[in-house]
C-alpha cells in the first residue's frame, strides 16, 4: 500500500501535515481573491462546495506533479512560501 500525500508516520502527524496543507493553500485562495474570500459564502471559496472543490483540486494537482515529478508526495515538506502564480 501506498500512503497518501499526507502520511506523516501516525495518525496525529498525518492530521497536522494535512492541516498545515491546507491552511498553505487556503491562504493562498485569500491572497489571490480577498474580494471572494471577504464576501463569504456570496463569494463561493468559503461554502461546503468550494471548500470540497478546492479539496478535490489539491489533490489532483498532488497527484499531477507527482506523476510528472516521479516523486511520492509523503516524502516531501508542506512549505507555507510555495510560489503561487498570479495569472
Amino acid at each position: 500500500m501506498i500512503p497518501g500525500p499526507c502520511w506523516a508516520g501516525t495518525s496525529e502527524d498525518s492530521l497536522l501535515r494535512l492541516v498545515s496543507l491546507l491552511d498553505t493553500h487556503f491562504e493562498a485562495v485569500r491572497e489571490c481573491n480577498p474580494e471572494r474570500w471577504e464576501a463569504g459564502a456570496a463569494g463561493t471559496l468559503c461554502t461546503n462546495l468550494g471548500v470540497g472543490s478546492h479539496i478535490r483540486l489539491l489533490a489532483e494537482l498532488i497527484r499531477y506533479v507527482s506523476f510528472r515529478d516521479n516523486i511520492q508526495p509523503s516524502t516531501l515538506q508542506v512549505n507555507p512560501f510555495i510560489p503561487y502564480t498570479h495569472a
